[in-house]
């Protein structure tokens, strides 16, 4: 460490405030992913196939050892109406075999809910991670679907023509 340089705890300190006060909602907002809007995963192809785990700063695999009481993050839920909000979680487990992280929601106070949710990595971001990179992430596979789907189209469109 060189002088004049703040104590490698304290940068951890202000990078995990700077995390904290981030809202994923409002950075996928600005790169064009409104995910509140009802009706806003209306497609026949799941996110998760879209997923660049390039994005990730750690392999799944040590998030899933990390799991259990001191893992806290924000997962994606949709609500009955059709909106969808992101929200703070315990997370409990991984099941590797399906891909998907249990979940159980926190209530203001920061206590648990006895519910639990499956989650996919995309719809699940760690307090310990980049929310901006994050928002990225989400943001790059939402965006490969769309250019998927469109793809699709095409190549519908190709093959309905006429010979």
């Amino acid at each position: 460490q060189h002088a004049g340089a703040a104590p490698r705890r304290v940068v951890i300190e202000r990078q995990r405030r700077h995390f904290r006060q981030a809202d994923v909602a409002a950075l996928l907002l600005e790169r064009g992913v409104d995910s509140s809007a009802a009706g806003a995963e209306e497609s026949a192809a799941p996110l998760e196939l879209f997923d660049d785990t390039e994005y990730d700063c750690r392999p799944v695999a040590e998030w899933a050892a990390l799991t259990g009481e001191t893992l806290l993050g924000r997962y994606f839920r949709r609500a009955a109406d059709g909106t969808g909000s992101w929200s703070p979680c315990a997370v409990l487990s991984f099941d590797a075999s399906a891909g998907l992280f249990t979940v159980a929601p926190l209530d203001e106070g920061g206590k648990r809910s006895l519910t639990t949710a499956t989650v996919s990595r995309v719809n699940l971001c760690f307090d310990a991670e980049d929310p901006f990179v994050f928002a990225e992430r989400v943001a790059a596979a939402h965006a490969a679907r769309h250019a998927a789907a469109e793809r699709m189209l095409f190549e519908l469109c190709v093959d309905s023509m006429p010979t």
